[in-house]
């Protein structure tokens, strides 16, 4: 208790000074103040304590300013999807038992829910006979593909970002969609807009020129 009184007189002290002071010299004399406060006498401990109030009114030091709040920090951009909407239709899910349910044809499992992927082909007619697939082996081919290309050898087209996430935006689906699966797809993205045809008609991933397609970000 005397430590600490008399440690605030010697901070009103420095605050009267009215002039800068080197914090290096005021550590110095508070230190010094905290050793030498036992071998004086008691008397402000005793006054401290029979009047349940501080030597020093608090008024008598300035008021403390309390600093802004930090700024909230900012969201990370969202990865925008490399996109062709004209490449694909949105996908179809179905549950168990709905009018064109076969089953998971991936993993041949009939009890989960599954979508129905339409891409366009390399002849411009749009494939409508993807096999039918769940969210577990859509999520495991998504983890392992490098190219953007569809589940479907007979397909030929890419397996767009857009309409993996038109998919799991579904009321079906949406209830099983985990955390870790949307960090995966994540992932797709960006490895998929490294695909995205560049000025000049080459892409990060190949150097040969080619036609540039019309794709817009959204």
């Amino acid at each position: 208790m005397e430590k600490i009184a008399r440690t605030r007189e010697r901070l009103l002290h420095f605050t009267n000074l009215g002039r800068p002071i080197l914090l290096s010299i005021v550590q110095d004399e508070l230190i010094q103040t905290n050793w030498d406060a036992p071998l004086r006498s008691m008397d402000v401990a005793r006054t401290v304590l029979t009047n349940h109030a501080w030597n020093i009114s608090d008024e008598r030091f300035p008021a403390v300013a309390v600093p802004p709040p930090a700024p909230a920090a900012a969201a990370p951009p969202a990865v925008p999807n490399y996109n062709d909407p004209t490449a694909y239709e949105a996908p179809v899910v179905l549950n168990v038992g709905d009018a064109g349910y076969e089953q998971n044809n991936v993993a041949f499992n009939d009890t989960v829910p599954i979508i129905k992927f339409i891409h366009k082909k390399a002849d411009g007619s749009m494939h409508r006979s993807h096999p039918q697939i769940g969210l577990e082996s859509l999520i495991g081919h998504v983890r392992s593909s490098a190219d953007g290309r569809c589940f479907d050898a007979d397909c030929g087209g890419k397996l767009w970002p857009r309409e993996i996430e038109q998919a799991l935006a579904s009321p079906i689906l949406a209830p099983s969609v985990t955390d870790e699966m949307r960090t995966l797809i994540g992932f797709y993205k960006q490895r998929f807009n490294q695909l995205r045809p560049a000025v000049g008609g080459k892409t990060q991933k190949r150097k040969t020129r080619r036609k540039i397609k019309t794709s817009i970000l959204i």
